[in-house]
């Protein structure tokens, strides 16, 4: 089996500082920063359908690949804390940039399919995805009891995921009646 696909994706970076908090607030538990990029996502896979089993459920391996497609862009995110009436910059920021352009990756998948009686399928897949060239980078930075620190990081899009996917039965057209072809003497 076959099959191409259309979707979007979001990938970036997310930071995080866990704060002094109490538990009658729990929003107060973390200070974080978020960059997101969107990519369109055009996969190709090919799959090998096993045999199914008495209760008509059976396993496919797949491989393929994925191109995702990507503009250039750079976000800075700043959270800022304010103690004293005073707003401190450094307390937590990052600048994350893309290069855009067409990223290629390797994408695999196992699954399990149950057909049902009227022709509906239940599919559950592991997806396994591996970029082959770096999609991002990001550099974040944070002030914590008054020292500075800087982190670099970068990302290739790789990620394990779980996709639960439900087909409808196909629309079959009713059959017609036909004429009986009488034999001509």
């Amino acid at each position: 089996m076959g099959t191409f696909g259309l979707g979007f994706n979001t990938f970036g970076f997310q930071y995080a500082l866990a704060e002094n908090y109490s538990l009658y607030s729990p929003k107060s538990h973390f200070s974080g920063i978020k960059s997101e990029f969107t990519a369109l996502d055009l996969p190709l896979m090919i799959y090998y359908k096993f045999n199914p089993n008495c209760n008509n459920a059976k396993w496919l391996i797949g491989g393929g690949f994925s191109q995702n497609f990507t503009g250039a862009q750079t976000l800075t995110r700043n959270f800022q804390v304010a103690n004293d009436g005073t707003t401190n910059s450094n307390y937590l920021n990052s600048i994350s940039s893309t290069n855009g352009g067409a990223y290629t990756m390797l994408r695999f998948s196992v699954a399990r399919e149950k057909v049902f009686k009227k022709g509906s399928i239940l599919n559950a897949s592991l997806i396994f995805n591996a970029g082959l060239r770096q999609l991002a980078k990001s550099t974040v930075n944070y002030t914590v009891d008054g020292v500075n620190y800087t982190h670099d990081f970068t990302t290739k899009g790789n990620f394990a995921g779980f996709r639960l996917t439900y087909f409808f039965r196909p629309l079959k057209a009713k059959p017609t009646a036909r004429p009986l072809k009488t034999a001509k003497s």
